[in-house]
């Protein structure tokens, strides 16, 4: 009887479908859109960051300059306070006192140093000190610092509100900072309001709002009137290229095994 046989070549087949193996170039490009994806999150967090640091920061590095204010007062000064004073004048009934310098540490061991050009107080209003060229610096609670500087400003000091006026600019060693035409600062209350136009920035963005009004017990911030939020994006990468690939050397034909050598020595 005859039987089938199949041919080696079929009985040695497989039945599934070959797998397709991805070149190097689809791998390259598959890498490329991950490293893009991780950067735009990693991205996405520096700016939420940035949201929750810069918004409270100015209300911190104010109150910490407000506090030290509280002793820039003549006739309050007490006598172990690392306060420099230039020279003192009265001239009526203003009592000025020129280039007042305070610093040394916080409670929680922070540094700050503050300054201003001048600072004078009427003896009528003797809870009112008014400042020129105000220049403060404050370390955080990272170890970095913020720096703020005010044209003008004024501190009441029974009802603990400053008032910063003329410009007033804070940045801090990591990259933020603000700008702010005026501010009004409740020590008490924790709070910052500002009523004209305000701009905070960060490496790769800006953060502009017509008013400002921040609170830092509540951790909360209030942007009022044309709120815009403009970040700079980075320059478009450039899709990886594959090499192309290098011709292998030619193969040498080895001579016909049918053809037998000539002998040496033989003639033709």
């Amino acid at each position: 009887m005859n039987k089938h046989v199949e041919p080696p070549a079929v009985r040695g087949a497989k039945t599934s479908e070959p797998v397709v193996r991805r070149g190097s170039a689809n791998v390259a490009a598959h890498e490329a859109r991950r490293a893009k994806l991780f950067k735009n999150a990693r991205r996405h967090s520096r700016r939420v960051r940035f949201l929750r640091v810069a918004l409270p920061l100015g209300v911190i590095t104010a109150i910490g300059v407000t506090v030290a204010i509280n002793y820039l007062d003549p006739f309050t000064l007490a006598v172990d306070l690392p306060f420099d004073l230039g020279r003192v004048s009265l001239s009526g009934t203003q009592v000025k006192m020129e280039f007042p310098r305070l610093h040394g540490f916080t409670a929680d061991n922070r540094g700050y140093d503050v300054s201003a050009f001048s600072a004078s107080q009427d003896l009528t209003q003797p809870n009112r000190i008014t400042l020129d060229k105000i220049e403060a610096k404050l370390e955080l609670a990272d170890k970095g610092w913020a720096n703020l500087t005010a044209i003008g400003g004024s501190y009441d000091t029974k009802t603990e509100n400053l008032t910063l006026d003329g410009g007033v600019i804070f940045d801090t060693s990591s990259g933020y900072g603000g700008r702010l035409k005026e501010a009004e600062i409740d020590v008490k209350g924790g709070t910052l309001v500002s009523k004209s136009p305000v701009e905070l920035t960060y490496l790769d963005g800006k953060l502009t709002a017509d008013t400002l009004e921040v609170s830092q017990k509540d951790s909360r911030a209030l942007l009022v009137g044309n709120v815009q939020l403009d970040f700079k994006m980075p320059a478009p990468e450039k899709p990886a290229t594959e090499k192309p690939a290098t011709p292998a050397p030619a193969a040498v034909a080895a001579p016909d095994a049918a053809t037998p050598a000539p002998a040496v020595g033989s003639n033709p």
